[in-house]
């Protein structure tokens, strides 16, 4: 046997190298699997980016398919409000046509009446002058005549005239009844389309004042239990008229107050013959308003309905 060195024998170091030997392979061991399992988890790494890039892909592809699917909805929204924005503007222009033409076809007849009325007048003129013409110069002839000739003369023309102006007041009456029936027709039932439904038609009604004098008349007075229809009737309509039926409104409330009636009052103006400046102030001033319409008349209700 060989001698121990510094206390070591040459089977204590055979031994420490083995077990060096023993612990080096059980490094490379270790190392190789650590090894492995790093081989392993980048490989899983790997799928998992491949995985996760395909599913980004995917989600992409989605989202811009969305997006495309979004702009051709919003294109086609935008094409149906253009069509409905095209057709608002073809019904508008339609509608506008249409009241041009019926406000036209008004103006035309309002014009038409307008100008009969005056023919009319002119005539009637004329014929008064040329009565007054025929009347000078029968003046002028009777000087020429015996006093008892100008006396019967005289008689004769006081009894022509008398029958002149009889035969102008019924003419002026039976304009007034023309007038007074051809707004009466069917006035009724009109006013209950409107929203009104009166039980009584009264004409020629007469207010006394608390002395006993005369207050107002109204031509024609609609009612039921809670509302009044004060209605005036005019061969011709004018400005001034309406005015007038103004202050006989007023008159009937300060009326209806002092009796002690609640009832609501509204008003209406009615008339054969209606100028444009009268139609506008009487649908201005809260008038219902009342012209002829073929053989029966028609019901304008103003922007806003005046109640007293």
């Amino acid at each position: 046997m060989a001698e121990p060195i510094m206390g070591l024998t040459f089977e204590h170091v055979w031994a420490t190298l083995q077990e060096n030997a023993k612990q080096q392979k059980e490094t490379d061991k270790l190392l190789k699997e650590l090894a492995a399992q790093t081989a392993e988890t980048d490989r899983q790494l790997k799928e998992q980016a491949a995985e996760t890039d395909k599913r980004f892909k995917e989600l992409a592809a989605q989202a811009e398919a969305r997006a495309a699917e979004t702009d051709k909805r919003l294109k086609e929204l935008a094409a149906q409000s253009a069509e409905t924005d095209k057709r608002l503007k073809e019904q508008a222009a339609e509608t506008d046509r249409k009241l041009k033409e019926q406000t036209a076809e008004t103006d035309r007849q309002l014009r038409e009446r307008a100008a009969e009325t005056d023919r009319k007048l002119k005539e009637q003129a004329a014929e008064t002058d040329r009565q007054l013409k025929e009347l000078a110069a029968q003046t002028e002839e009777k000087y020429r005549l015996s006093q008892e000739e100008y006396a019967k003369w005289r008689k004769e023309r006081e009894k022509e005239h008398k029958k002149l102006e009889q035969a102008l007041g019924k003419l002026g009456n039976k304009l007034g009844e023309m007038a007074e029936h051809l707004m009466k027709a069917g006035l009724v039932d009109k006013f209950k389309a409107l929203g009104h439904t009166f039980t009584k038609s009264s004409p020629q009604v007469v207010y006394l004042k608390d002395t006993g004098a005369f207050g107002a008349e109204v031509d024609i007075l609609l009612e039921n239990e809670k509302t009044v229809m004060a209605v005036e009737v005019k061969n011709t309509l004018t400005i001034k008229d309406v005015k007038d039926h103004l202050k006989r409104l007023a008159f009937l409330r300060d009326y209806a107050d002092n009796c002690g009636d609640t009832k609501r009052y509204y008003g209406a103006v009615a008339g054969m013959v209606i100028s444009e400046s009268a139609r506008q102030f009487a649908l201005k001033s809260g008038f219902f308003l009342i012209e002829p319409s073929g053989e029966t008349a028609a019901i304008i209700k103003p922007p806003t309905v005046k109640v007293w």
